[in-house]
Formats: structure tokens, sequence, C-alpha cells
């Protein structure tokens, strides 16, 4: 889940979960039905005459444009305001601005102090966030003990994203205490809660397993949720006819879908379906192309390139299937892009010297 989500998610889960103070009952009902605009009116007066609550949930919604654009230097004013007036939650996200070097500079012993006074609180998203910094070493030199605890603490509550992180940490921490069955328990107990992550890698389990149902309606619910491996994976699964009737209608979809997140599995197996014809055109230039996209993510284009392309391909060839590629990867752009090359005659390769016709066809497709 990519951070913002996250933040976003745990800064909903916290105000759900706040007790309404005197004065605030309009406000907080406004947050509840989504009316931002009407709780920004309601809370001002109040965040302006000290009230930490309101100071604390104004915070929130400069930080993340809830009902106003969303300004990390005002919300760092009011979560400042709301933090060293004791409130929990603020001291939470006061801490990951700083973490983040919003409103502010990336601060790592500054984050730790106020996600410490949050997590002891019983901040649940604070313990995670603070258990996952000192597992990524954020906070100084790495520390998978202090990381285990935080994270037990919020995996305890019920936090799915803490339980897998958690996970990930005992894989990486095995002693007489901790092993991977208690990682896998974790794990699976995160996609009993819903969590797209969990459901993902439980689903891993049951295809390895050849547990074929169970790994479907898993790669199902996560795909749903917009979970790029699992998309890819459930991909994968109908372009073979893994446990499911061979469709490559669906698989093309999904696929596609994976691969506008950046899923490099998705890349490759799409460069299958044009390669070989699968409910697409044949289309050597596109398969070549999806396939460089497939690439290590650690490797160079430089030392990535040659060894995708056909021997057959000319140096014309190269240049005009790394066109087609890089118009592919330009961020937020593969579907559209793809969308557009499609519409269109495909390049032909085989024939060399094709540089000049890349260049006005990726023009074309380019957002």
């Amino acid at each position: 889940m990519r951070r913002a989500e996250r933040l976003l998610g745990a800064v909903c889960f916290l105000m759900a979960s706040a007790g309404v103070q005197a004065g605030l009952e309009e406000g907080e009902a406004a947050f509840k039905r989504g009316d931002y605009a009407v709780a920004i009116a309601e809370l001002m007066p109040l965040a302006r005459a000290g009230r930490p609550e309101a100071e604390y949930r104004i915070g929130a919604v400069y930080m993340f444009g809830l009902g106003a654009a969303k300004d990390d230097k005002i919300a760092f004013l009011w979560l400042n305001r709301a933090a060293r007036n004791g409130h929990p939650s603020a001291q939470y996200l006061f801490g990951m601005l700083h973490a983040e070097g919003r409103g502010t500079e990336i601060d790592p012993e500054v984050a730790a102090v106020w996600l410490t006074k949050a997590a002891k609180k019983g901040v649940v998203p604070a313990q995670h966030e603070l258990g996952r910094l000192h597992a990524e070493g954020f906070l100084g030199k790495r520390d998978l003990r202090k990381a285990t605890y935080w994270l037990e603490l919020a995996a305890q509550a019920d936090h799915a994203p803490a339980q897998i992180a958690l996970a990930r940490v005992l894989v990486n921490l095995r002693n007489e205490r901790y092993d991977l069955g208690a990682a896998k328990r974790w794990v699976a107990r995160a996609a009993e809660l819903g969590n797209a992550d969990g459901q993902a890698r439980v689903a891993s389990d049951y295809l390895l397993q050849r547990m074929y149902p169970q790994a479907v309606d898993l790669f199902s619910k996560a795909a749903g949720q917009g979970h790029a491996g699992a998309q890819a994976s459930l991909g994968r699964m109908y372009l073979q006819g893994d446990g499911v009737p061979v469709d490559h209608k669906e698989a093309f979809v999904l696929l596609c879908k994976a691969a506008a997140q950046g899923e490099s599995s998705a890349f490759y197996n799409l460069g299958t379906i044009f390669l070989d014809g699968l409910g697409q055109r044949r289309d050597l230039a596109l398969s070549t192309a999806m396939r460089w996209l497939a690439r290590d993510a650690d490797a160079m284009p430089g030392q990535a390139v040659i060894q995708h392309y056909p021997a057959s391909f000319t140096d014309g060839d190269v240049a005009a299937v790394a066109e087609l590629a890089n118009a592919l990867e330009r961020p937020g752009a593969f579907q559209k892009a793809l969308d557009a090359y499609l519409r269109a005659p495909p390049l032909s390769v085989t024939k060399g010297g094709q540089k000049d016709e890349a260049f006005r066809l990726v023009e074309r497709i380019r957002p």
C-alpha cells in the first residue's frame, strides 16, 4: 500500500475512534458524514481557541486535503499545536510530517520523539509506523527487536498493515520465540481482516500448493482492492489456465491493470500475449517493449536493453522499440499509450531502420 493511502486510512481510523469532546459535536458529525466544509467552519473557531481535538482535526484536513487543498505548512502549524497540547493522534501525525519532510525538513530524531509519545499512549497506527521505521533503519541503526516490539503491539490490536510488517520482520528474526510459522499466522490474520497484501500472500501460498479455488478467491479479493501483484498473478492464472478456464480477455484486463502500476511480472506476461497473439494481435515490437519493461528494476537501461531484443533486430529496430517502451513507461500513461498504439498499425521492426517511424508513432501515443 502506498504511504499516503496508509496514512489516510490511519487518520480515518483515528477520527472514527476518537471520543467526542463538549463543543465538538457539530464538527464531529460533519466529519462522519464527509461534509468537511461544514466541519472546518465548526472546528476552526475551537482550534483558534486552543482546543486540542479541533486543532488535530483541522491539521488532518490540511494534511490530507479533506475538503480543503492540501497544505503541509498549515497542517504542520495546527498539528504542532495539538501535539504540544498532548493530543495523542496529533503527535502521531506530527511525527509523520517530520518522518516524511512535509511542512518541515526530514528529521528522524524528532519523528521518533513524537511517534514514541503517541505509541506509548496506545495510538495503534503510531505503533505500526514506529516499528516499521525501526525495521527500515530510518531512525538510526536497523533494530529488528524494537521493530518487533512495536509492530506486535499494533498487530495484537488487529491493525492489518502492522501484521504484514511484523511478518516481514519475523522472517528476518528467527530465534526460539519467532519463526516462519508466526509470520504466516500474522499474514493469515491480516487476510481475514480484508488486507490486500495479506490476501495476496496467502493466495500465493495456496497457488504453490495447487489449491486453485482458494488462490483464485483471495487473489480476486486483493485484485479488487487494486493490489498489483494479485492482479498480475490472477491474470497469469487466466492466461495459462491454472485452476481456471483459459480466458485471454480477462487475463489481458488484469495484466494491464497491474502493468499500469509498474508490476514487472505483468509486463512479462503481456509480452507473451503480444508475441503469441493470445486474444490480441501478434506484435513483435510491442511484445519486445513489454519484455524490456519487465527487466530487473535494479538494472540500468543501458545494461538491460540489448539482451531483450531478438537477434534479428537492427539498430533501428532497437531504437524503435526503446521509444515505444519509454512511452509506455511514463508515469500514469501506460493504459492510454497502449490503447493509442493498438489503434495504429504495428511497427514493422523486421524490416530494420524504423527509428523515424517510432518517433512519429510515439508522438501520437504520448499523453
